[in-house]
């Protein structure tokens, strides 16, 4: 933690995350000179928590509570700095509510572009010294690529499955304007969601059946179909009195009513396509095209991806692309929004974006996945040595013969590693985000923290090293 609070001065990461995060601010509300210190002080309190919360793995409820309680915790993210502004704060600074506020306070791209910088910052010959014992630079111009799937938090997407998600969600906004006095004529909203389930274990149990299994299903998908569109007109005709009617007849104000209607609109847009794939499929029997495909009522970047691997042939999320250096430090990273190009296709962008932030790019080694004859022509023409494992196995044989591209096919493996840490001990086995701009966000952020985890670590093994030099030179 003191590692990482001495990287956070000596790289400049806080001062610029500071000055992004008060521009953000402005722009939402004009801030006094009186105010300008506190805010400043404010944003450095708002950063150091976003970043220790991720470093210990806490949720927003968990991080709240320990730091509370923490002299540690409330020594790094500086409590003390904000002077009078913490009275007028009354806990409020590390309310889970809060906290949920910080990891927005800086948009994705300027948050992406930062980590850039701070992999150039380490890389200069200026950062020799800057820790006691770090005697020289780190060295990103040799970097590993790999790429993953990072799923989303949803279910397995069933057709039918959507059907109940659409009842449900539809049904909860109809409750909740009804709760606030706008009512219409309608039987008990959660009648809809007893007919939805008990029709969901009909279809589980005739999916199950031996004879005449297909014709059972069609005749229940049916059933279903009633409801979803009986449940769609009850919920155009909520939405539209609501929209007409809402400060005659309700006590909700104008942000709470779009949040509603946001709501119905997201699941009345995707609903119809939803509707026809699950005809399509079961009734009609036809193939859907992976590209017409709904997955999710409420993620609609997720896509299928085939990865072909034990356990999980086919994942739903969206293509991570990794590229670090030996040290395992994050020099480049993308979410893709879209569904991802192939492997080969992801080089040329990855080594602009690198010389853009970092000059040059000495060497790029990888998988066999992201071999092509454009990519090698591409790398020749950069002067960047080609690592990358090719795809005949006759050229395979001969590269090998090569020491280098042996020695950094053989480091490669830890590429599989690092994915799997970012992964597993940061952002967790699914993105909890909704939406791919919050995600996004969110891989950024973890990114981030994952790069000063690593530098901490590089920076109490070089004084540890120092210190056991200085051990050795004094007992001798």
């Amino acid at each position: 933690m003191a590692n990482i609070d001495r990287i956070l001065d000596c790289t400049g990461a806080e001062d610029r995350l500071v000055h992004l995060a008060v521009a953000k601010m402005r722009k939402h509300k004009p801030i006094s000179k009186v105010w300008q210190s506190r805010f400043v002080a404010y944003a450095s309190f708002e950063i150091r928590s976003n970043l220790l919360r991720r470093l210990l793995n806490f949720d927003y409820r968990a991080f709240s509570i320990h730091a509370s309680d923490s002299a540690v915790i409330q020594w790094f993210i500086n409590r003390g700095r904000i002077g009078g502004f913490t009275g007028e704060l009354s806990g409020l600074g590390l309310s889970k509510s809060s906290l949920e506020r910080y990891d927005k306070l800086i948009g994705a791209e300027a948050l992406e572009n930062e980590i850039r910088t701070i992999c150039a910052a380490v890389a200069t010959e200026g950062w020799a010294g800057k820790i006691p014992g770090w005697k020289e630079s780190v060295n990103i111009r040799d970097i590993w690529v790999d790429c993953t799937c990072l799923e989303c938090d949803i279910h397995f997407p069933v057709d039918w499955v959507l059907f109940r998600d659409a009842v449900r969600t539809l049904v909860s906004c109809i409750e909740c304007i009804r709760r606030h006095g706008l009512r219409h004529r309608i039987r008990e909203p959660r009648l809809f969601l007893s007919e939805i389930n008990k029709h969901c274990i009909e279809m589980s149990a005739v999916s199950r059946a031996k004879k005449n299994a297909k014709r059972k299903r069609k005749r229940v998908l049916r059933k279903m179909k009633a409801v979803v569109e009986l449940v769609r007109t009850h919920a155009e005709r909520y939405r539209a009195l609501l929209g007409s009617e809402r400060q005659s007849r309700t006590d909700l104000t104008e942000a709470e009513a779009a949040q509603i209607i946001g709501r119905i609109d997201e699941v009345l847009m995707h609903l119809p396509a939803a509707i026809k794939q699950a005809e399509d499929r079961i009734i009609r029997e036809r193939k859907v095209e992976d590209s017409e495909k709904v997955l999710s009522l409420y993620e609609p970047n997720v896509h299928a991806i085939f990865r072909g691997k034990s356990g999980s042939l086919v994942e739903f999320g969206n293509t991570l692309y990794l590229a670090e250096n030996r040290d395992g430090l994050i020099v480049d990273f993308m979410l893709y929004r879209n569904r991802a190009p192939a492997d080969c296709k992801m080089i040329k962008d990855s080594l602009i974006r690198c010389e853009k932030a970092y000059g040059s790019v000495g060497s790029i080694t990888s998988d066999r996945g992201f071999h092509s004859l454009d990519n090698t022509t591409l790398l020749s023409e950069h002067q960047v040595v080609n690592n990358i494992l090719p795809k005949s196995p006759r050229e395979m044989h001969k590269a090998f013969e090569d020491p280098s591209f042996r020695e950094a096919q053989k480091r490669r493996a830890q590429t599989e590693g690092r994915i799997g840490i970012l992964k597993n001990v940061f952002i967790g086995d699914r993105l909890s985000a909704k939406g791919f701009e919050h995600q996004r966000l969110e891989v950024a952020w973890c990114v981030m923290v994952h790069n000063f985890w690593v530098l901490a670590r590089m920076a109490m093994t070089a004084t540890l090293s120092a210190a056991n030099r200085d051990t050795l030179k004094q007992t001798a």
